[in-house]
């Protein structure tokens, strides 16, 4: 949902001198003329409201994190991360109107904790004694009014409607489905069919609107001291074609935060990224000074669609007066872990998420060599090496196995394009394999190739690993070919991933009696994940658009309520108010100046 703010105050004229020389005005006129300025302004002010733009506050977290409801902000103590985790549960409309109708008064909740996007620790907050650990209201938009009035909406605007089932309610969702579509969710990608088209091709995001939309899954300026204190294992591994060793290309002098390579090495050198997260357990373990469980795991698990912004701990009624930090969330009335409020492993991410981005600072220390990128994605590699000496970027997948193949008809078995990267120096890298489609920007700039960059995507897809090359168990990798180079600041992201279910199921796997805790457990065991019907038994989500007809969807796939669970599965276009501008004003801090503006949030909307 979406919350109207109420018009800014105008302040009024002043009234200007009056020259010696003109006679006195008469008793009144200067109150008659800041009435008059007010009530110019007043009327202006509603007219822009009306037909211009009008600001909305979010107040839940259907749009995280690209808009964020009433939250958290907090920086994790382990690692440094900032992130944000809802706390619209403590003002849960939906729950009030649902009691209202009975008379009876709605229980409160308390947020007490929240987990880590990155090392996964859960802190216990102190909002008694921290003032920004209190709960913060949600973004405040501009919203434009009149610009679908000399345009149509376009896919992946972010756009403000009234709810069809009660006008009174304004939502605020991503517009993936237009009029005369046929929309197919797939895999966590949407797919489109036009009038007179006989198959769905997939909805590609414009650049700005993906780099918008990704998240954060690793950064490597932001590791757990206490993980490196342990010897958990860093997840960027040394690791070279055919399973061979490669620990001596590749050095960290500052336990992961950075590497090296001399670039002597005149065959593929990698560092893989491995997605070893500790568990609950495992920082239990370590916060009673034994041994964690996963320390001794020898691999990792799948990437999954895990929101920071939905694995909060919370507790009911409000917060007790005799809160204590220091006491575990467990032993509080009401503990539940997650938004959903029924088990552990929902938050944690129930779908295996394979579409990624790779991006880094690489400073590069000699004249020659290449610089290597790859994604992995079921099994099948999508590399990019770029020659140093030219510049020139070449793409291709599985080594030429598998070719590219444009929306002209146009195929390719290798494509490639010049890039700034060339000679010594440092460069902003980034690689990305989303929507079945590779792009590369070097400093922030789009390469441009000779041929198409874009794949057939797969109907069904299951996540391969083997004892000679890890695949999906190191999804990321980040190499060099006799390349000198420094890596710093290195960061892998994924993608939304849209949930194909249009109940209240947590998950989209048709198969009976499933769990949350059996779906996790088999998303981080690569013995199953040959077998597991798992992946063959995902569902897809179809529906089609009629004339006027929008099909709008939530950046929080899991926590959503949008178009897939209404019982109309669209938005009339006359329930359009606008396009969702930029966010004016996040929240202010509490500390150290009160009310000071959080900045850094200010930005337009993608």
């Amino acid at each position: 949902m979406i919350s109207k703010t109420k018009p800014s105050s105008i302040a009024p004229r002043v009234p200007q001198a009056v020259a010696p020389q003109h006679p006195p005005l008469p008793p009144g006129h200067a109150t008659r003329e800041t009435v008059e300025s007010i009530a110019l302004a007043v009327i202006l002010a509603f007219l822009f409201r009306a037909f211009v733009a009008e600001a909305f506050v979010i107040p839940t977290g259907s749009m995280a994190p690209t808009l964020m409801g009433q939250h958290k902000d907090v920086r994790c103590p382990e690692c440094g991360y900032w992130y944000q985790a809802g706390a619209s549960i403590e003002d849960d409309e939906t729950l009030a109107q649902r009691y209202q109708e009975t008379g009876r008064i709605p229980p409160k909740s308390a947020v007490i904790a929240t987990t880590c996007p990155l090392c996964r620790y859960r802190q216990t907050l102190d909002p008694p004694s921290h003032a920004n650990e209190r709960t913060f209201s949600g973004d405040r938009i501009l919203v434009s009014k009149f610009v679908y009035d000399f345009t149509s909406p376009q896919r992946w605007d972010v756009i403000v409607f009234k709810y069809p089932f009660n006008a009174k309610q304004n939502f605020i969702k991503r517009l993936v489905g237009l009029p005369n579509e046929d929309i197919l969710i797939r895999l966590g990608d949407v797919f489109v069919r036009g009038p007179g088209q006989e198959h769905y091709e997939i909805a590609r995001k414009p650049d700005g609107k993906l780099q918008a939309m990704l998240q954060v899954v690793d950064d490597s300026r932001h590791i757990a001291t206490r993980l490196t204190e342990i010897g958990w294992p860093l997840r960027w591994q040394a690791w070279a074609a055919g399973g061979q060793d490669a620990t001596a290309a590749w050095s960290t002098a500052d336990q992961g935060h950075t590497y090296s390579t001399d670039g002597v090495t005149q065959q593929d050198v990698w560092l893989r990224y491995h997605h070893r997260v500790p568990s609950a357990e495992d920082w239990q373990a370590i916060e009673q000074g034994q041994t964690p469980p996963g320390l001794s795991a020898p691999h990792g698990e799948l990437i999954t669609d895990f929101y920071a912004y939905n694995a909060f701990t919370s507790v009911d009624g409000p917060l007790p007066e005799s809160y204590d930090p220091q006491r575990k969330p467990e032993s509080y009335r009401g503990y539940k872990f997650g938004s959903d409020r029924e088990d552990a492993a929902r938050p944690l991410g129930l779908h295996w998420v394979s579409d990624l981005a790779l991006e880094g600072d690489v400073e590069v220390r000699g004249d020659t060599g290449e610089l290597l990128l790859m994604l992995v994605k079921g099994g099948v590699s999508h590399v990019c090496r770029i020659d140093i000496a030219s510049g020139v970027a070449t793409l291709s997948i599985d080594d030429g196995q598998a070719g590219f193949a444009g929306s002209d008809g146009t195929t390719a078995i290798r494509t490639s394009g010049p890039t700034a990267l060339r000679g010594r120096g440092t460069y902003q890298v980034c690689f990305s394999n989303v929507d079945a489609e590779l792009r590369l920007w070097v400093d922030q700039q789009r390469v441009v190739f000779d041929g198409p960059t874009t794949y057939v995507p797969r109907e069904r897809m299951r996540p391969v690993t083997s004892p000679t090359d890890p695949g999906d168990l190191a999804p990321a990798g980040i190499g060099s070919r006799g390349a000198a180079l420094h890596l710093q600041r290195l960061r892998l992201l994924r993608d939304v991933y849209y949930v194909a279910t249009e109940g209240s199921s947590p998950h989209e796997y048709q198969i009976a009696f499933i769990d949350s805790e059996r779906i996790r457990e088999i998303l981080s065991d690569p013995a199953v994940w040959p077998d597991t019907p798992l992946f063959d038994a995902q569902a897809e989500y179809e529906v089609a658009m009629k004339s006027d007809e929008l099909f709008p969807l939530g950046d929080n796939s899991p926590q959503s309520s949008d178009a897939r669970m209404w019982p109309r599965h669209y938005v009339h276009r006359d329930l359009l108010i606008g396009k969702a501008l930029l966010i004016y004003w996040p929240h202010p801090w509490y500390r150290p100046i009160p009310y000071w503006p959080n900045f850094q949030r200010m930005r337009l909307i993608h």
